[in-house]
């Protein structure tokens, strides 16, 4: 895990900024990876759902 003292001391300085960083860490990580991995598996389904003339649920 890489982090530097200068991160570090800027957190302990002003923690509200930090955890505002984190919470928008946190929304682009459901964004960016969460939600692109699974809207790439449910497009996944549903393309071999239809060639089984299937509905994927």
């Amino acid at each position: 895990m890489f982090f530097d003292i200068a991160s570090l001391q800027k957190y302990v300085a002003n923690p509200d900024c930090g955890r505002q960083m984190g919470i928008e860490g946190q929304h682009w990580y459901l964004v960016n990876v969460v939600e692109k991995s699974i809207n790439r598996y449910s497009q996944y389904f549903e393309e071999k759902a239809a060639v089984f003339d299937k509905i994927a649920r």
